[in-house]
């Protein structure tokens, strides 16, 4: 994955999963990190995909948002 590093995305996209790229960049630096996407070793790229898919389940799965909350919920209720 490659995004500029704003608003959600950020929490998306974690180290070895993608590239995140300054706004200031622009285009030519979000074009940059695809073509070293393209350029890198299949290997490479099958990790880093296979890490990006393990991040977001652990991270956003229904399961692990529902924990999340409920830790929120039970914080605020002193429980």
């Amino acid at each position: 994955a490659v995004s500029y590093a704003n608003g959600g995305v950020v929490e998306t996209i974690a180290e070895g999963t993608g590239y995140l790229v300054d706004e200031k960049e622009g285009v030519d630096g979000l074009v940059g990190k695809v073509k070293s996407i393209i350029d890198s070793p299949a290997e490479q790229y099958k990790a880093m995909c296979a890490a990006g898919r393990q991040h977001v389940l652990e991270h956003f799965s229904v399961d692990s948002m529902a924990d999340g909350y409920e830790a929120v919920y039970a914080k605020i209720l002193g429980i």
